[in-house]
């Protein structure tokens, strides 16, 4: 009745206890909750964050994922994309972004809760649209870690056609092409009346109507862009709103 116990065979006694009484479905039913409110926490995270920088271990993460800022600028103007927090995309992220996510968190011990996405500007308007979104979590040193990719890949002519739009000197340099070919290949007869039509096809009455020509054509550019919001890709960068 008075003998003396020991605290390392009271706990062992104490863990079988308990072990007995474990309910493999309690078990599975808390999992399943843990699990649900680690998604909760994510969602929520997907859809308010803001800027900021995320605390990770580099030396944990896989390097052929991480990208500088002038990289992805350099992307996102060729293609004319846009880089903004997540909480700006319109649509459904897949669960399996998500999943991602949670990965990271198991590989470096740290909460991802700060979250960028590239893609193109319809999909920051449009829910529907679905063309090659990427995620990523802003790093301390100015670097991204690219999370996820989903969705459809860009067209092949999606950086050709966004070419012109870069920036206002391509745009202007697009004008100018066009005037050119207009100039060059308008009959003389249309351009002036004269006995000269038939002798000199190329004289200053040409150049004056190229001169012409690209004032015309700039002005359309110039009206287009802000009628039809075609501003150009490196302006968009800039954008902190849409």
């Amino acid at each position: 009745m008075f003998e003396r116990w020991n605290v390392r065979d009271e706990l062992t006694r104490e863990r079988e206890e308990q072990a007995s009484d474990y309910c493999p479905v309690s078990i599975a039913k808390a999992i399943y909750i843990e699990q649900e409110f680690e998604d909760c926490r994510i969602k929520d995270a997907l859809g308010s964050s803001n800027c900021g920088t995320q605390e990770l271990d580099e030396l944990l993460l896989d390097s052929n994922r991480i990208y500088t800022l002038n990289e992805i600028k350099k992307i996102a103007i060729d293609y004319r994309l846009r880089f903004l927090p997540s909480k700006y995309f319109l649509g459904e992220i897949p669960y399996s972004a998500i999943t991602e996510i949670k990965n990271v968190r198991k590989i470096t011990g740290t909460e991802v809760n700060k979250f960028r996405i590239l893609a193109p500007s319809r999909r920051f308007e449009l829910e529907d649209e679905n063309a090659d979104p990427l995620l990523f979590t802003p790093l301390s040193n100015g670097k991204y870690y690219l999370i996820y990719q989903w969705g459809n890949d860009l067209a092949w002519h999606k950086k050709l056609l966004a070419m012109p739009l870069r920036s206002y000197r391509h745009m202007v340099a697009l004008a100018c092409s066009m005037a050119l070919l207009f100039s060059i290949f308008t009959p003389t007869a249309m351009i002036m009346h004269s006995s000269r039509v038939e002798l000199d096809y190329f004289d200053y009455y040409r150049v004056a109507f190229f001169l012409f020509m690209c004032i015309l054509f700039c002005a359309v550019t110039v009206f287009s862009s802000f009628v039809f919001r075609l501003f150009p890709s490196d302006y968009v960068w800039k954008k902190k709103t849409f």
